[in-house]
């Protein structure tokens, strides 16, 4: 009934959350597929990466993709009653210290063979990153945040961030986990992982528009090149809507959709904001 009311919508996809069950998640896979929707978003903490590309989820979302699927706990942990709630700083440097990197490669090359893409949002991983920077807390750009937001959304979520995240040895967790996932954005990508940029607009510090820019720059950082990066928000996007006809590459009869910069951002990616 849900993919039926969708479907009289004309919406391109059903979106997938964490806490789908395996049971839920299969029938959405099945009904979305008769009914020519794609699935796309979170894979449900309780199916496997292996069943999410077979059940040809279009795009998975978010920067923890790997960090959970090659933990070595991964199968105890989705039988908890309530796996979220377990998710803590110390549960997060369980994960780091028992990632499985034989198994990572396996399942990035089975990722990399199969028709579904990694937006990697390293920008949400990145504010519990830098909780404890008072510069990027003070970022100019928040005087464009609605006040609401900011009082009763993000900064209540940056201050847990920064109080609760960290391990019974005193180590800051987040910085380390950010470090981790980048690396396997990196290593993905590298072992043909095709990535499309974004960056969860509104989530906690991150900003309509502008924040594209820092995701870029965190690509680069992560391993891609600046013409990676930039086909990450590019043709990457376009070929994937189906809409690479007309958008995504600068090509006589496409859209002349452009952006004119000062600087060239293949010798420097931080040159896409400079507009």
């Amino acid at each position: 009934a849900l993919v039926e009311f969708y479907v009289d919508k004309n919406v391109d996809f059903i979106k997938t959350y964490t806490e789908l069950s395996a049971n839920q998640y299969d029938n959405l896979a099945a009904y979305s597929t008769r009914a020519n929707l794609a699935l796309a978003g979170h894979k449900p903490l309780s199916v496997s990466l292996i069943h999410a590309l077979d059940s040809g989820q279009a795009s998975i979302e978010h920067g923890r993709l790997f960090m959970f699927e090659c933990f070595q706990g991964i199968e105890s942990f989705r039988q908890l009653d309530d796996p979220i709630s377990h998710y803590n700083a110390e549960f997060m440097r369980e994960m780091l210290q028992s990632q499985d990197r034989e198994k990572c490669a396996t399942l990035m090359g089975a990722m990399a063979n199969s028709s579904t893409r990694w937006v990697p949002t390293l920008a949400t991983l990145r504010m519990s990153a830098m909780a404890n920077d008072k510069s990027f807390r003070q970022d100019s750009r928040l005087e464009y945040i609605p006040y609401i937001i900011r009082k009763l959304l993000w900064e209540p979520d940056i201050t847990r961030a920064s109080q609760k995240g960290y391990d019974k040895r005193g180590r800051f967790v987040h910085a380390d986990f950010y470090a981790a996932a980048s690396a396997q954005v990196g290593r993905a990508h590298s072992l043909g992982v095709e990535l499309l940029a974004g960056t969860d607009n509104i989530d906690t510090h991150v900003f309509t528009g502008a924040s594209l820019h820092d995701e870029l720059a965190a690509l680069v950082e992560a391993g891609l090149t600046p013409l990676e990066a930039i086909q990450t928000a590019t043709i990457n996007p376009a070929k994937f809507a189906a809409l690479d006809d007309d958008f995504g590459s600068v090509e006589v009869n496409k859209q002349a959709d452009l952006l004119l910069l000062n600087a060239n951002p293949l010798s420097d990616i931080r040159h896409t904001a400079d507009i």
